[in-house]
């Protein structure tokens, strides 16, 4: 019979590579070289090669170092040539296809159209997720439906059955190709017994282990030795392979003292207490023998930056997810694009700096600033697609053609929009590649830039390897977006890994949750110490619910739980320093919940926990304040102190002063406004100026006199649709199509008012009026302004009488008087000023001020006239407007006041938008 492991437990009061190191030392001696040593992640094997070294010296022999992950591969004799994760995937992808339909559907309740591979890729690959984390434990699909069938969830049975057919497929599909699924491979090997009968094994901290790695040490038996970070005394809730209990852990308290735990607001809070923490350690450390860990990732930006600024430099040691480097970051955009070619996703596409520079660089295309070309061209027509027809101006359509035709030119054969062989598209890829980065300068990989984007592309080379050996039986034919998703596919979950530190420099070191048990740092500060994250929160699996995962061995909640308890009884006995931080938001500001572990205490601690969580004021961080002088927030708001040049007025600016002189300069002086491509419906002023395009042609019509309202209506509606086309084309956004539609509907309800209006003996004078020379001077203090305007209508009435009006397309439209005047105050001087402007057609006559209003619905569009103005008004209006003018000519000041613009920029400029602390601690928006 088969002895167990030995067993040897270590202590936890030191770090236990440094036990594992000094037992591996006195057991093996300098000669290492006939030992397996399994650890439960790379960056731990590679800390205790590193130590090793260092104790022993250029005499030591190394041991084969590997992950526990990887133990079992070298111990099994798995027969075949392993397929590789992206061939698997597809020969699973040819399988669930091949299912009868019926069975399909209780895998996938809505299977994705025959050639869709990427919505098929995406199955595929959690059904290849699924087997791989079932075959861990020892099972296939097939045992699995079993244990199902005698189960409470029986009813899940012919589920499991068509995953076992599916499965029995995706083996026949590589066998055919000479591969073997590696998990299929190991079970194979373990029912055979092909066990390395001489490897000697020593486990290091593998204190949880999967069902495949428990049988194939059984078979190793009394030749592996189990390394356990634990004293001997806790023997008893370890069973014999080293593993943990987990029902005896599970319900351990934890050594958290209260003040090892702190509490903070939010993110960037958590930062902050982090780096006071290590504050309080007054130097004892050296940055090299502190870690800080990070059961959040969302919180490594922040420590990044706080460390930064304290002169030290954050190692992550999970280093730079692939998906965020710019190679890959480029790869997705292409692919978006070409999965459409939706406009948006194309400037998203051009607006990656590498291909905008490679762009730049072409002669051609050097005073392009494709950006801003861009979001103007979006800004105006709102494409759909990019089909290479462009509207618009010569010029601007001219560039945008020349810069459309570079693009195609370098994505190449993966713009023509054929379908191929996954393999065909691999030599496409890498040809776009070349026309992007072959031209920049030579990498040089002491530069951190240079050496993340030369690894990522080596790694992308190795992927496109991978795609291109495809066996062509498992390579369906696929458009250029879906070989580009496959590959994506492919990259994830690599990553690049972290700098080396240069000699000198301090670094402290991030590591994840699961890396923390087995770092030897001295001091230790345990970030986003949360539940959901200690203990890892799983969402819901429709394939193995919790109740299941128990049934199969899988590991589960009570699992992670037993782990996450055993951890921290390890972190606080094994450092010399240990504390832990929690946040009650994350930085969307949605409220988060502490550790349960942090409550793993006797009960008469239950109640200050509580009290430490709920209470603000025990974790309150000390802001300095935004100023510190009277008077110096206002100072550092107020625009530079230039007298503005400003030799014409527009009508329509002093509604910006009124409501912010600080917004007019903004606006008008220094001319900012927002220009983005994130509009996908027309705003307001492109929804206006449309309509006022349509009713100047109207006011220029021969149905401009006509009191019959079906011709009118026909005329507008028609215009409407015209115009829209010459804008959007002729398959504009739905969200765009919708107002069109809207805008003619408003036009066929303006019609009847019109015809009454022309019944009530009123006629269009004029559409888009403006006086002779552009303007009219206004006299001001040291001479005089041009105050210009452009009248959208006058109107004269049979009997003489004149009407100014202004259209008006919002929702609802006030009372003219109400829009101008505010409690005795002026708010806007619009139409008063159009009256002083249109003199020199009116004459002396005061005449009617007014909206014609075309709002959404029958009550809101109408005629609507400011009652009991006189000349009066008119003067008090223009004496505001040369009030503004002589203060805006003198140089302010221009204080803030109450503005809320709507153009994102200028609202960021004005602190809108963001937060600051109150004096109570509470948050409000600036």
């Amino acid at each position: 019979m088969t002895r167990a492991p030995h067993l040897v437990f270590l202590g936890w009061n030191r770090p236990p590579l440094a036990a594992a190191a000094e037992w591996l030392h006195e057991h093996a001696g300098e000669d290492m070289g006939g030992l397996l040593v399994a650890l439960p992640g790379a960056r731990a094997g590679r800390r205790l090669r590193e130590i090793l070294a260092r104790r022993i010296g250029a005499r030591w022999r190394p041991p084969r170092i590997l992950t526990a992950g990887a133990l079992v591969d070298e111990l099994l004799a798995v027969e075949g040539r392993p397929a590789g994760r992206t061939v698997r995937t597809l020969a699973w992808v040819r399988a669930l296809q091949e299912l009868p339909g019926a069975e399909r559907e209780r895998i996938a309740a809505r299977a994705p159209e025959e050639g869709d591979l990427a919505g098929w890729t995406r199955i595929a690959e959690e059904v290849r997720a699924l087997f791989g984390e079932v075959a861990a434990e020892g099972l296939d699909f097939a045992r699995v439906a079993e244990r199902v069938a005698r189960s409470a969830i029986a009813g899940e049975t012919a589920r499991w059955r068509a995953l076992a057919r599916a499965q029995t497929r995706m083996a026949e599909l590589l066998a055919a190709h000479g591969l073997v699924d590696p998990h299929l491979g190991r079970l194979a090997a373990l029912a055979a017994g092909r066990v390395d009968g001489t490897a000697r094994v020593v486990l290091a901290g593998v204190v949880d282990m999967n069902g495949l790695l428990r049988r194939t040490l059984e078979l190793v038996g009394e030749r592996a030795t189990a390394l356990v970070p634990a004293p001997a005394a806790e023997a008893a809730e370890f069973d014999a392979l080293g593993c943990l209990r987990p029902a005896a852990w599970a319900e351990r308290d934890v050594p958290l003292e209260l003040e090892r735990w702190r509490v903070a607001e939010r993110p960037g809070d958590q930062a902050e207490e982090a780096m006071r923490l290590l504050a309080t350690w007054n130097g004892r450390f050296a940055a090299e023998e502190i870690t800080l860990g990070v059961a959040d990732p969302e919180l490594v930006p922040y420590l990044r930056q706080r460390l930064a600024a304290a002169g030290v430099t954050a190692r992550d040691a999970a280093g730079l997810p692939l998906e965020r480097t710019r190679p890959v970051r480029l790869l997705a955009a292409v692919q978006a694009f070409l999965a459409g070619r939706r406009f948006a996703d194309y400037a998203a596409l051009l607006r990656h700096p590498d291909l905008e520079a490679a762009l730049a660089a072409r002669p051609a295309l050097a005073r392009i600033a494709p950006a801003e070309l861009l979001d103007a061209y979006q800004a105006e027509h709102l494409p759909a697609v990019v089909d290479g027809r462009w509207r618009g101006a010569p010029e601007p359509r001219a560039g945008l053609a020349a810069l459309h035709a570079a693009v195609e030119e370098d994505l190449g054969e993966l713009a023509r929009g054929e379908r191929r062989a996954l393999p065909g598209w691999a030599d496409a890829v890498r040809g776009f590649l070349l026309a992007v980065y072959d031209s920049a300068a030579p990498l040089d990989p002491a530069r951190e830039d240079d050496r993340v984007l030369g690894a990522a592309l080596a790694e992308i080379a190795s992927a496109l390897e991978e795609l291109a050996e495809t066996p062509p039986g498992l390579a369906p034919p696929a458009p250029a977006a879906g070989a580009l998703d496959v590959l994506l596919r492919t990259l994830r979950g690599r990553a690049v890994p972290p700098p080396v530190p240069r000699p000198g420099e301090p670094a402290i070191e991030l590591l994840g949750w699961l890396e923390l048990v087995l770092d030897d740092a001295r001091a230790l500060v345990v970030t986003g110490f949360q539940d959901g994250r200690v203990p890892e929160a799983v969402p819901g699996d429709a394939f193995l619910p919790d109740s299941l995962r128990r049934e199969l061995g899988l590991v589960d909640d009570e699992r992670r739980l037993a782990r996450d308890v055993y951890a921290l009884h390890v972190l606080r006995h094994a450092r010399e320093e240990v504390a832990f931080v929690s946040a009650r938001r994350d930085r969307a500001g949605d409220p988060l919940r502490p550790s349960r572990l942090a409550f793993h205490r006797p009960p008469a601690e239950i109640a200050a926990r509580v009290r430490r969580w709920l209470s603000p004021k025990d974790a309150r961080l000390a802001r300095p304040p935004a100023v510190d002088a009277p008077g110096a927030a206002e100072r550092a708001r107020r625009p530079p102190a230039v007298v503005p040049d400003l030799p014409r007025f527009w009508v329509t600016w002093f509604r910006t002063y009124l409501e912010s002189p600080y917004l007019f300069y903004l606006r008008h002086v220094l001319e900012l406004e927002t220009l983005d491509d994130r509009a996908r419906e027309m705003d307001p002023l492109g929804f206006g100026n449309l309509a006022h395009e349509v009713l100047r042609a109207f006011g220029a019509s021969e149905w401009r006199d006509s009191d019959d309202p079906a011709p009118i209506a026909a005329f507008l509606r028609e215009e409407a649709r015209r115009r829209a086309a010459l804008r959007f084309g002729r398959d504009p956004l739905p969200a765009v199509e919708l107002q069109i539609e809207q805008l003619v509907h408003r036009f066929g309800l303006f019609a009847s008012r019109q015809a009454a209006r022309v019944r009530e003996g009123w006629r269009i004078a004029h559409c888009e009026w403006t006086p002779e020379g552009g303007g009219r001077p206004l006299p001001v203090a040291g001479g005089e302004v041009l105050l210009v305007g452009r009248v959208d209508r006058l109107d004269r009435h049979d009997d003489g009488r004149w009407a100014i009006l202004d259209y008006k397309t919002g929702e609802t439209v006030k009372d003219p008087a109400k829009s101008h005047r505010k409690e005795e105050r002026w708010i806007d001087l619009q139409l008063p000023l159009y009256a002083w402007l249109a003199r020199e057609v009116v004459g002396d006559a005061t005449p009617f001020l007014g909206f014609a209003a075309l709002g959404k619905d029958p009550r809101n569009v109408d005629f609507l006239l400011a009652k009991d103005w006189d000349e009066t008004v008119i003067e008090e209006a223009v004496a505001e407007a040369r009030r503004i003018v002589e203060t805006v000519r003198a140089g302010g000041p221009f204080a803030i006041a109450d503005a809320r613009p709507r153009e994102p920029i200028l609202a960021a400029l004005l602190g809108q938008g963001l937060l600051e602390r109150d004096e109570d601690g509470t948050e409000s928006e600036a």
